[in-house]
C-alpha cells in the first residue's frame, strides 16, 4: 500500500498555475498582432476590386470623351458594398493627380489611392496611405502589404507604393 502524505492532494501548485498563465500571455502577445494583421489585410483587400472598378469606368469615360469625370452618375459601375467610401480627385490638367481614393469604416486611418492611367507621374500605381502616427495603419501599409514608403501626403498620410499585382489572388 502506498503511503500518501497529507500535504499533497493532487492539485496544482501556485507556481505551476503562474507558469501556465505566463505561457498563455506570451502566446497571446505573439498571436494578437498576427491576427490583427490578417484582419487588416482582409479588410484592405475589399477596397481593391471596388477601386479597380471605378478606375476602369473612369478610363472608359476618358476613352469616350477625352477627359475624366468627377460625377459618379457618369460612371457605369455597380457598387455592391455599401460600407465602402470613395472620393474622387479628378483634374484634367496634367499638373494635378487623377485618382480615386477608397476607404472603409472598418479600417481606420488607412485608404487606397488608385491612380488613373493618364496621370503624368504615377500612372496606374496603387498606394496604401496610412495616417501619420498610427502604428497599426503604417504596419499594414508597410511590412504587411510590402509597401515601399514614398513620403507624406499634404493631408498627413504616409504614402506606400504597392506592387502592381496586389489585387491578384495569392496563395500565402
Amino acid at each position: 500500500m502506498k503511503n500518501v502524505s497529507r500535504g499533497s492532494i493532487g492539485g496544482f501548485t501556485l507556481i505551476e498555475l503562474l507558469i501556465v498563465v505566463l505561457i498563455i500571455g506570451i502566446l497571446s502577445a505573439v498571436a494578437l498582432p498576427m491576427y490583427q494583421g490578417a484582419v487588416d489585410k482582409s479588410r484592405f483587400s475589399t477596397l481593391l476590386p471596388a477601386a479597380k472598378g471605378i478606375k476602369n469606368a473612369e478610363e472608359s469615360v476618358r476613352a469616350a470623351t477625352g477627359s475624366y469625370t468627377d460625377n459618379m452618375q457618369d460612371l457605369e459601375v455597380n457598387m455592391e458594398n455599401e460600407e465602402l467610401n470613395f472620393t474622387f480627385d479628378v483634374h484634367n490638367n496634367l499638373a494635378d493627380p487623377n485618382l480615386v481614393r477608397a476607404t472603409s469604416p472598418k479600417l481606420e486611418n488607412v485608404r487606397l489611392a488608385s491612380y488613373f492611367d493618364y496621370n503624368p507621374i504615377m500612372a496606374g500605381q496603387k498606394h496604401c496611405e496610412a495616417k501619420t502616427g498610427d502604428e497599426r495603419a503604417n504596419r499594414l501599409c508597410g511590412p504587411l502589404l510590402q509597401g515601399q514608403e514614398l513620403g507624406t501626403t499634404a493631408d498627413g498620410y504616409n504614402r506606400y507604393l504597392l506592387d502592381k499585382d496586389i489585387d491578384k489572388p495569392t496563395c500565402d
